[in-house]
């Protein structure tokens, strides 16, 4: 008789009970959304960390530009393109100095000046007053401001 009752109850469990596929279900879903929310927050500390990036490069982007014309006394001229999503410091139309390009998903918006471009004198003064608006991974739009005859280049929070 013993034996016939763990025969039955052998037979019984071919296959997984209701309540052991919910637990699995459960536990694939908590994992799931555990993963979903680290993901989300590593491409927001991703975009922080290149706004970030592109402001320090930009300001230093402008101070090494205004130094070069200082120490070889000359005037120089940025011009932002925005097709190309980047920066580029000359002397003149056929001498590209330096450029800087922005990442990848950002984009550089045109710099609403006369000619698209700033002047930078042989004492490295500003000649030109602008804001400088570039968007991020998320599309926000962040914005750097150039003051006229002085040094000063500050990025608006």
């Amino acid at each position: 008789m013993e034996e016939e009752l763990l025969m039955t109850s052998r037979q019984s469990k071919k296959g997984y009970i209701l309540i052991e596929l919910l637990c699995t279900i459960a536990i694939m879903l908590i994992l799931c959304s555990v993963i979903a929310i680290s993901f989300k927050s590593y491409k927001d500390i991703k975009n922080g960390i290149e706004v970030k990036y592109v402001n320090n490069e930009m300001i230093n982007f402008i101070n090494s530009s205004r130094n070069y014309c200082i120490s070889r006394n000359i005037t120089g001229k940025m011009f932002f393109n925005s097709k190309s999503n980047c920066v580029i410091f000359h002397r003149d139309i056929n001498s590209n100095i330096d450029t800087f390009t922005l990442p990848e998903d950002f984009k550089l918006q045109p710099v609403l000046i006369y000619d698209g471009s700033i002047t930078i004198d042989d004492s490295g003064m500003l000649l030109n007053a602008c804001s400088i608006l570039y968007k991020d991974n998320k599309g926000e739009t962040h914005i750097i401001t150039i003051c006229v005859g002085t040094g000063n280049v500050e990025v608006k929070e």
